[in-house]
């Protein structure tokens, strides 16, 4: 992927990198203990931002500055784990010093101003490398964008919901479609450690109807929608 990165840049190009997570770790753990440090509202992991040097959970909104010792035992081995937004940028931006890499999600578009700012100058060519979440799928039109990047796929497959292959192959080709908008064809580079996986091929394939058949047996299998109706009761 870097190896394609770079070409595309020295062809004068643009370039679109998905990374479905925003922050910079979804995640901070003790190496001595592994504690993980989590909201005490949701119980879910906190997610480090790197700008403003705070775990946040995403779902409530509780923050709370990052820590340099463990909450549990005390020691100072804290470790980051995981790829956000922000640390792709971070990299993307070590790698490539004499191209400009922006980010597009929640935290960096939080008025209409600054996203609709954000798309203008990507349109007008006044940087090269744009990293953002799910938001790049929404139908945007860039005419320079040679290549889309998706960083770690697997997190899309692997997620805890019974729709997770469907939202995968979803959201892998919306994004897949920024790319080659113009007259040249665009190239596209899925990184997973499972190729051969059954969302994997169906991609790869633009096999639609072979997902949707496979989805359909596996849900009236195991008796999920639309084979029946799930009632979700949160307190």
């Amino acid at each position: 992927m870097i190896n394609e990165i770079r070409s595309v840049l020295e062809n004068g190009k643009q370039v679109i990198i998905f990374q479905n997570r925003r922050g910079y770790s979804p995640y901070q753990e003790c190496e001595t203990c592994g504690y993980v440090f989590t909201c005490k509202n949701c119980d879910v992991s906190l997610t480090y931002h790197l700008i403003t040097n705070e775990l946040k959970c995403h779902y409530c909104g509780y923050c709370i500055n990052n820590e340099n010792k463990c909450t549990k035992c005390n020691s100072n081995s804290l470790i980051k784990k995981g790829l956000g937004t922000q640390q792709v940028v971070e990299e993307l931006r070590n790698l490539f010093p004499k191209f400009k890499t922006e980010r597009m999600d929640q935290d960096s578009t939080k008025n209409k101003n600054s996203f609709f700012k954000l798309i203008n100058e990507f349109e007008d060519q006044k940087f090269q490398i744009l990293v953002g979440t799910q938001m790049l799928g929404k139908g945007l039109d860039f005419k320079n964008v040679a290549l889309v990047g998706v960083v770690n796929a697997d997190n899309l497959i692997y997620f805890p919901d019974f729709r997770s292959q469907e939202k995968c192959f979803q959201l892998i080709q919306q994004v897949a479609g920024r790319a080659g908008r113009s007259k040249t064809r665009g190239k596209v580079i899925v990184q997973t450690y499972n190729p051969n996986h059954n969302v994997m091929i169906k991609i790869k394939n633009n096999d639609f109807k072979g997902l949707f058949n496979d989805q359909l047996n596996e849900r009236h299998t195991f008796n999920y929608p639309p084979y029946t109706r799930i009632i979700k009761i949160t307190l």
